[in-house]
């Protein structure tokens, strides 16, 4: 997007006077959270605009957007990418922390640290995540959460991005009806009955779009996501890069797609096998963990031994680098299998 463009499109990014907006917007869009962190909404309110005064933080008007059509901000979006969350998460709490009444530190540091635990995952690499997004309430019913997401959609894969997640309560139907009439489709859930039984938390569906070109959808595929392994001698296209930040969202993705899978992690490994044309590449550096260190670790040297055994090899020569590669391989396929 050019300068001309984004001069014109009526979404713009925020300054520190949309703040009535913009903590509007956010607290209409999560009022479970804010009512379980803050008891009221005078209180939500008073911090919030604390926070979105700030140039750093999580609720910072640096990662704002209004909407307006006549001069007058219709709706508002507020959201990063998974690298900004996580630069911006550490100050977050800092200042949340300080713009927090005192009478509520205690129950900030103890109950909202202990039930937040794992609440919202990290979204996937190359994804822009809408923390919050609302159209103010005199102009709702009239299309502007379409035409929201129309705009940021235009600037965001102008600025590189591929994905949007955002998450939407279970109980909300509407909105989930109206994401996936737009093209969102669900990717992983967070949240348990118990923390919406003890604290009003309820259960969070994470829902994801692909940026494309949707006049193009009916041509003939054009892969232009290039994986290269550390020889950078094979380059393989593929249709697309799944990058899930969670166990959950990888199950939800192999049990629902429907295109060839080949699996990479950090693309060391030599000879052009770590990616098949055309397919659904999943990128498993967001899962970098150990899961089990004893029989996950443990079944990539079991199967090297008894291939060494097999053909007869003692030694731990240059010998059987093959096998052992492919033994790493098919330990990876098992891995993944067990997640599923």
């Amino acid at each position: 997007m050019t300068q001309q463009q984004a001069s014109l499109s009526p979404l713009k990014r925020a300054n520190p006077s949309d703040s009535d907006a913009l903590i509007q917007c956010i607290y209409d869009s999560s009022h479970e959270l804010m009512q379980f962190m803050f008891g009221d909404k005078a209180t939500a309110l008073a911090v919030l605009r604390k926070l979105y005064s700030h140039p750093r933080g999580l609720f910072s008007y640096r990662f704002g957007w209004t909407y307006s059509q006549h001069s007058e901000i219709k709706g508002a979006v507020l959201g990063y990418s998974r690298h900004q969350l996580k630069q911006q998460e550490f100050m977050g709490a800092i200042q949340l922390l300080i713009a927090m009444p005192l009478t509520l530190k205690a129950h900030l540091l103890t109950t909202v640290r202990n039930a937040l635990e794992g609440y919202v995952p990290l979204p996937s690499e190359g994804a822009f995540y809408i923390n919050n997004i609302a159209v103010c309430e005199s102009a709702r019913g009239q299309g502007i959460g379409a035409e929201i997401l129309d705009a940021l959609c235009l600037q965001l894969k102008q600025q590189g991005y591929r994905y949007i997640e955002l998450d939407v309560t279970e109980c909300n139907q509407g909105a989930i009806r109206f994401y996936n009439d737009y093209g969102f489709t669900q990717v992983s859930q967070s949240g348990s009955e118990a923390l919406n039984q003890q604290h009003g938390l309820p259960i969070l569906l994470r829902m994801r779009y692909v940026l494309g070109d949707k006049a193009h959808a009916g041509q003939q595929p054009n892969y232009t996501n290039v994986i290269k392994e550390v020889s950078r001698l094979y380059p393989i296209a593929v249709d697309e890069v799944y990058s899930p930040g969670t166990i959950e969202q990888l199950q939800t993705m192999l049990n629902t797609t429907t295109k060839p899978i080949s699996i990479g992690g950090g693309r060391y490994s030599m000879g052009g096998q770590i990616a098949y044309e055309g397919s659904l590449h999943i990128d498993m550096r967001g899962l970098n963990r150990i899961l089990d260190s004893v029989s996950k670790l443990g079944l990539v040297g079991e199967i090297y031994k008894r291939q060494l055994k097999m053909m007869g090899w003692q030694s731990k020569s240059c010998r059987p680098m093959p096998i052992l590669r492919w033994a790493v391989h098919s330990a990876s396929i098992v891995m993944v299998a067990m997640l599923v």
